[in-house]
């Protein structure tokens, strides 16, 4: 497990233990299929021509690959995967996924994020901040109710920087971003609907009361 330096604060991931099932996935995909884009010279989305210069920051960052997996889910939430890139090439990027989430109030729409890094020469310059609120600008747009995401407890520079751009802490889990860590859930309520609130948190708040 790579330990998570407490200033590095652009880099994260979600290596789920499970993959998405098939139906998460068709569902998820139908969310963002007809998916209304903020244009932004800057942020792109994943395509064939940064394939390669993502997979570098991709590799540099993690020591738990997981590359089939990764382009898959930059394939299928294409809509969803962010990349940054300038004059002077590919700096990070933020990839996220959409599943449903089913609560008493009926099928809610959640995107979490699954990787999310930034260049190593390329820190303290904002870039990740960028990701973050393009994502969060366009889910507002096209209806997402909630965005999770998962940090190692003791990167305090991370989760002041998702505090930054609304995130709330919801709960803490273990073996989320590598396995034997402790990992803060974060959130944020989109739709404000405090049903949905509830339905993400639970687990969270099972765990705690073991």
């Amino acid at each position: 497990m790579k330990i998570i330096p407490e200033h590095i604060v652009e880099k994260i991931t979600l290596v789920q233990k499970k993959p998405l099932k098939v139906f998460e996935i068709m569902i998820g995909m139908l969310f963002i299929r007809n998916w209304e884009k903020i244009k932004d010279e800057n942020v792109i989305i994943f395509n064939e021509t940064v394939r390669d210069e993502v997979l570098r920051i991709y590799n540099e960052n993690f020591t738990e690959i997981y590359e089939e997996r990764f382009l898959k889910y930059a394939q299928y939430f294409n809509n969803i995967s962010y990349v940054y890139r300038d004059e002077e090439g590919v700096k990070g990027y933020c990839f996220f996924f959409s599943k449903p989430l089913f609560s008493s109030g009926g099928m809610k729409k959640l995107c979490t994020v699954y990787s999310f890094a930034v260049d190593n020469k390329c820190r303290r310059q904002g870039i990740g901040e960028k990701l973050l609120q393009k994502g969060i600008r366009e889910m507002e747009l096209n209806g997402i109710d909630t965005v999770i995401l998962y940090v190692e407890v003791n990167n305090e520079s991370a989760i002041k920087l998702y505090r930054k751009v609304g995130f709330k802490t919801i709960g803490e889990v273990r073996d989320i971003c590598s396995p034997g860590d402790r990992c803060f859930e974060m959130a944020l309520d989109i739709s404000k609907d405090t049903e949905v609130a509830a339905a993400i948190s639970k687990p969270s708040r099972e765990w705690l009361d073991k």
